[in-house]
């Protein structure tokens, strides 16, 4: 009677080990998998495009690009025909660093007011030239003062990009009040609009570049800005 008794107690406890030690295994299994379905996200890194408009210019597009190349940073610049003519070495230098060229045109005209046919040779020369310095062919055109008829993109075969924040570098003339006024609206996927014609303009567009990376803005390219 007595082994009975023991065999019973032993099956019981047995059975309550094996139930006890399940509850905790299943528990530990919910609770590691609510933890991993409830994890945070990643936090996406923002990011912005500096872009710079009717070089290269002879005196201040090496000092622009001395103050990117010491900060790893690479830009976009639209540059006109008739400056690459003028300073082709300077064109090919942009190219070499790794930055993005875009088309400005030949002349810094108002596109919308030349006939179709006309602006599609102010592009389409000036692409020709950029493709003899560089050996690339620009994929981006950026119409001076953003004016252009609708069917130029198409008929010429590339991608319009306008932009988000005029910092009006070339009228204010002021390094302090351009970059205060583009933090202010700057964000995520902004396209800053600059030129390379002014000390002031470089010395600004550097100044940002440190103070955008300390707010954990990534600077690129306007191709990785759109097309990643």
């Amino acid at each position: 009677m007595k082994k009975v008794i023991f065999l019973v107690f032993g099956i019981l406890i047995t059975a309550g080990s094996f139930f006890l030690s399940s509850h905790i295994s299943d528990h530990r299994i919910t609770e590691s998998f609510y933890q991993a379905e409830t994890k945070e996200p990643a936090e996406q890194i923002k990011k912005v495009a500096l872009t710079f408009d009717d070089g290269p210019n002879e005196e201040y597009t090496p000092k622009l690009l001395d103050g990117l190349k010491k900060r790893n940073v690479r830009a976009t610049f639209f540059l006109l025909g008739k400056q690459v003519e003028q300073y082709p070495e300077l064109a090919k230098r942009i190219s070499d660093e790794g930055h993005l060229i875009g088309c400005h045109a030949y002349e810094h005209k108002d596109l919308s007011r030349l006939s179709l046919e006309e602006a599609c040779r102010q592009i389409t020369d000036t692409n020709d030239l950029l493709y003899e310095v560089t050996g690339h062919r620009p994929m981006f055109m950026r119409p001076p003062y953003g004016s252009c008829q609708e069917q130029l993109p198409e008929k010429t075969e590339m991608i319009e990009v306008l932009w988000d924040i005029d910092t009006v570098d070339w009228s204010l003339r002021n390094t302090d009040q351009v970059v205060k006024n583009t933090l202010k609206k700057v964000e995520d996927g902004s396209i800053i609009l600059m030129h390379d014609e002014f000390q002031e303009s470089v010395d600004a567009a550097l100044q940002l570049v440190d103070a955008l990376e300390k707010e954990g803005y990534q600077l690129v390219t306007v191709e990785e800005l759109i097309l990643d």
